[in-house]
């Protein structure tokens, strides 16, 4: 799971925690622009979440709002 942490933090500038075994960024998430290409399984995002201008063509499993 750090790699992927690693991995977006790359791609974004973004931190992601762990809380309950689960990926999680508490605030929201403005992705407009950047280089991500895809988001990691069981993210949970506290606010909104903003992939405008992305390469995103999917959303992962378990994806939280």
């Amino acid at each position: 799971m750090k790699n992927v942490i690693a991995k977006f933090k790359k791609e974004t500038g973004e931190t992601l925690e762990i809380k309950n075994r689960k990926l999680y960024y508490g605030g929201s998430l403005y992705l407009r622009g950047t280089q991500i290409t895809s988001l990691p399984d069981n993210l949970t995002v506290g606010g909104y979440l903003d992939l405008e201008g992305t390469q995103i063509t999917s959303l992962p499993d378990n994806l939280t709002v």
